[in-house]
């Protein structure tokens, strides 16, 4: 068998009713392995290769490598796939050099950071399927965006749908596609761990509140994350307040959301919300699409509409569940500590050169005190609630493990500026440790705290895989760390 194209491979998914992974490459053991997992379960796969794998490996290496493994496994189709390129420029040559399948992401402009129009997306996207057509190529866009929506409009009489937590629904069939097929890869589908952070763990969380998620995990790992979801009146009066204002941004005299949806059929509903762009959703919504699902009790459990502002959450998959933050959570996701400008007057300072307290002399915008009042009370509010989930949880799940990340073992004015900020867990989670990146974090790691941060390091994996292997994480007998339960026992983790 050959090199196919992504539409020939999808085609032939939907006619027969499967999944198909794709798998990002840049070397030949990953290659390897993976091939060798496609051909256990007698699976096509898709191999695809972002910008950064190109430039690292280079287009001619990626080329002859995927050419090797299609001769090497010749029972298995194979797409070679251009993952996310910025440009027509980057798609033509990724297809000039062999891809079968490209991606042309138009919902950014070709610095790959800044937000570009749907109009824009439509055409660039266009353009880029011509040339590759003229060769047999396929093309997959990014042309619209939705997460968590409650409309009639987009109502179509199946419950799951009319739910409008359409990004529950993705993970859920993800779950779904990996139960079924993780054994392959070695995985026992009966004891797969959940685990997400911030956003990805209010999905975590979210997911132990779903019906059509109950069975698919075994135990759950939430990093920084709280339980957000609305009632379906809440979600359909936020939705109506989204359309409003997409509504507006076409139009000066915009009919009102009643008057729209009463003028519109229901299929010119459908396409105005379904074929609106990232960047209209996100101007739309001001600060961006909450991270919140439409408890609508049927992918998530209905919330008491008298109890919304303080519900305790219904959990259906009872799991043991290992939760915490860090310290200092607000220090970032509130602005810095001396800090008064906006987050998109900030960004650039931080994540940019030079790395040293230069920066921290340009964003010193206000008074130190203000910004530690906003923090404060910010973090209070968030270990406040965190606390009521914690509660919540432990009277109905098997047991709860309750953590605190608390690491500021780095350099002024960065130590006093950010503390343990929301994110700085996360490294020392992975190992990576990266200190030439453009990040605020990069401040953070010095050839003085390397020590103590590799033990951190490793008292946290331990942890981590004794929890996902046992469903405790106490690696021994001697280190008891009991459930939050009735003691309220907080484990934590710093230098």
């Amino acid at each position: 068998m050959a090199l196919i194209t992504l539409r020939q491979l999808l085609d032939h998914a939907a006619e027969h009713g499967y999944g198909v992974p794709a798998f990002n490459i840049n070397n030949m053991e990953q290659g390897l392995a993976i091939m060798e997992a496609a051909e256990g379960c007698d699976a096509p796969v898709i191999l695809q290769a972002s910008r950064g794998a190109r430039k690292y490996a280079g287009d001619i290496m990626l080329r002859h490598m995927v050419q090797a493994l299609a001769e090497m496994f010749p029972g298995n189709h194979i797409v070679m796939h251009q993952d996310h390129g910025n440009n027509d420029a980057t798609c033509l040559s990724a297809i000039r050099h062999g891809f079968t399948s490209v991606m042309m992401d138009g919902s950014l402009k070709a610095d790959g950071k800044t937000p570009a129009s749907y109009d824009y997306n439509v055409a660039i996207t266009a353009a880029v399927s011509q040339m590759a057509h003229a060769v047999g190529a396929s093309v997959e866009g990014e042309l619209g965006v939705l997460g968590s929506l409650q409309s009639r409009a987009l109502h179509t009489g199946q419950p799951a749908e009319d739910s409008g937590s359409y990004f529950l629904l993705d993970m859920i069939a993800v779950l779904d596609w990996t139960r079924r097929n993780c054994a392959a890869f070695g995985c026992d589908p009966d004891n797969l761990t959940l685990a997400g952070q911030s956003a990805g763990a209010v999905a975590v969380l979210g997911l132990l509140r779903s019906p059509l998620a109950k069975g698919s995990f075994a135990r759950a790992i939430s990093f920084s994350g709280i339980p957000f979801s609305a009632s379906a009146q809440t979600g359909q009066q936020r939705t109506a307040k989204l359309l409003g204002e997409l509504l507006r941004q076409r139009a000066d005299d915009a009919p009102s959301v009643d008057d729209w949806l009463t003028a519109q059929p229901p299929q010119a509903q459908r396409d105005f919300l379904l074929n609106r762009s990232t960047t209209e959703l996100l101007q739309a919504s001001g600060i961006g699409l909450p991270p919140a699902f439409v408890a609508d009790g049927h992918v998530l459990m209905a919330l008491d509409e008298d109890e919304a502002d303080e519900p305790a959450p219904q959990v259906v998959s009872e799991v043991p569940l290992l939760i915490g933050r860090t310290d200092d959570e607000m220090s970032t996701l509130a602005g810095f500590k001396n800090v008064g400008a906006s987050a998109g007057a900030r960004w650039p300072l931080v994540n940019g050169e030079p790395r040293d307290a230069t920066i921290h002399q340009t964003l010193g915008l206000v008074q130190r005190w203000q910004r530690r009042v906003r923090i404060g009370l910010g973090d209070w509010l968030v270990g406040r609630k965190l606390r009521q989930f914690e509660r919540a949880y432990a009277a109905q799940l098997p047991a709860v493990y309750v953590y605190r990340f608390a690491w500021d073992d780095y350099p002024e004015p960065w130590r006093s500026d950010f503390g343990t900020l929301h994110g700085l867990d996360l490294p020392f989670v992975f190992g990576n440790f990266i200190d030439d990146q453009k990040s605020y974090m990069r401040f953070a790691w010095t050839p003085q705290n390397e020590a103590a941060r590799q033990r951190l390091h490793e008292q946290i994996t331990s942890s981590l895989r004794h929890f996902v292997h046992t469903g405790q994480p106490s690696p021994a007998a001697s280190d008891s760390w009991p459930p939050w339960g009735q003691h309220e026992y907080v484990r934590t983790w710093d230098q």
